[in-house]
């Protein structure tokens, strides 16, 4: 038996509220991934190398290397009046650019970051 039912319920809603359910998907939209495996110190020299489509079952390394990979693809009609969240499933450390400036991270426990909708409904 609780000792503090009301103080557990509402630490529960706070954890459903602010944790959880950014956590749940409702549906998704493909995007493709490239690669890019030259230097470059930032994203406006990244965008000038070479890139490849990356397909399922693509392996880089080695460990602690350092490269760029790139989402892009449309957002959905269906979607674009909710919160989107890109997640790129491609492992490892990511650093997010954006307007060649780093915008977040993405590591084993933040695998998805929020797209501000005033950078439109273009992902690249």
């Amino acid at each position: 038996m609780l000792k503090h039912p009301d103080i557990t319920r509402r630490r529960i809603d706070t954890f459903l509220e602010t944790e959880l359910k950014e956590l749940i998907v409702t549906d998704r939209a493909p995007l493709q991934v490239f690669v890019n495996e030259g230097l470059a110190k930032d994203q406006a020299e990244a965008k000038k190398g070479q890139w490849v489509q990356v397909e399922p079952g693509y392996r880089y390394g080695p460990a602690y290397r350092s490269l760029w990979f790139r989402v892009k693809g449309k957002i959905p009609e269906r979607m674009r009046d909710k919160a989107i969240m890109i997640m790129p499933g491609v492992g490892g450390e990511q650093t997010v650019w954006h307007g060649n400036t780093p915008y977040c991270g993405i590591d084993w426990g933040h695998e998805a970051f929020p797209w501000p909708q005033e950078w439109g409904n273009e992902v690249d």
